[in-house]
């Protein structure tokens, strides 16, 4: 089983101040502190706080111009563009936001080979993807709404809420992700180590097109290992979206993945379920109650589906619904 080194950032930050206080209002409301994780370390220097429309006429602007450990505040508004994030240790937090990608496509928000990231407060809408954190470790994306992330092509790339790829020690809380047409979360190219949390995820995978259902969330490829997925809800519709609730294990290995404690209901195959070559992962006090609504295969009308019987090192304790073990 693969292990990624838990807060890597720790020592590496220069923190601000500001930054400081943000994290740690973050940290109360999530219940536990995350300053350790980001590694707030210094509380002396000053932060620039960047507002936009005020100093930057577009969110890209502001970012092309801060600093490691910079603020920016996008006020009230709809931005028609493409944002991309390659600084790190920036604070992007929306005070009534929308980022709309109508004629645009792409992603709404892309972190890319970077860390330390935290994205707050947007709706990102009408994309290839909403948010997207790529080759990305120890980011925050926190309070934000994922809907109607629809355009083509269709695959596992494209139509998410939120994409992880090669993305590591991230804190994913409390986002609203919604009729997004694939997935509401994917995992790829080996995530591991992410911390999904009281996050609401309904009725995603809108656009059925051949074998894409669509999912609450799904590792789609090997070795996305270690993440926890806790206390969050994943509904579907029976008339049409999120064929499964929390899918592992399609794509290749996955190991050592916690699922607790979540509310799973009304998808049209199966709540919970757990392919082959899923191994070593934990699924326990789940309410899957109300799932396999459309009896499709081939979990059929079972709401905690393994695929291998649950001989493969799962560990299935005190859920909720039918299974097929």
């Amino acid at each position: 089983m693969k292990s990624v080194p838990r807060n890597s950032m720790r020592g590496k930050y220069a923190a601000t101040s500001t930054r400081g206080t943000l994290v740690l209002t973050l940290g109360i409301v999530l219940g536990f502190p995350l300053w350790p994780t980001l590694g707030v370390v210094d509380s002396a220097s000053a932060a620039s706080v960047l507002h936009v429309p005020r100093d930057f006429s577009t969110i890209q602007a502001a970012v092309n111009g801060a600093s490691p450990g910079d603020i920016i505040q996008v006020r009230r508004g709809t931005y028609a563009e493409n944002v991309l994030v390659t600084t790190p240790e920036i604070n992007l937090h929306a005070l009534g936001a929308t980022l709309d990608g109508i004629g645009l496509g792409g992603n709404g928000i892309h972190v890319v080979n970077t860390d330390g990231v935290v994205i707050m407060g947007f709706v990102v809408e009408n994309y290839e993807n909403g948010i997207v954190l790529q080759n990305t470790n120890d980011s925050v994306v926190h309070l934000n709404e994922l809907r109607n992330n629809v355009s083509p092509p269709m695959g596992l790339l494209t139509r998410n809420g939120i994409l992880l790829n090669n993305a590591h020690d991230n804190l994913i809380t409390n986002n609203s992700i919604h009729d997004n047409g694939h997935n509401g979360i994917t995992l790829l190219g080996e995530s591991s180590s992410n911390t999904f949390r009281a996050n609401s995820v309904v009725n995603n995978g809108t656009q059925v097109v051949g074998g894409f259902f669509g999912c609450g969330i799904q590792t789609g490829g090997p070795n996305n290992d270690n993440n926890v997925i806790v206390a969050n809800r994943f509904l579907g519709d029976a008339t049409g979206g999120q064929g499964w609730g929390i899918q592992i294990g399609s794509g290749g290995e996955s190991s050592g993945n916690v699922i607790r404690q979540n509310r799973v209901r009304g998808n049209r195959r199966a709540g919970i379920a757990l392919f082959l070559l899923a191994s070593g992962n934990v699924v326990q006090q789940n309410n899957a109650k109300g799932n396999g609504v459309g009896n499709l295969g081939p979990s059929g009308t079972f709401d905690l589906w393994d695929e291998d019987g649950a001989v493969n090192d799962n560990t299935w304790e005190r859920n909720q619904g039918t299974s097929n073990f």
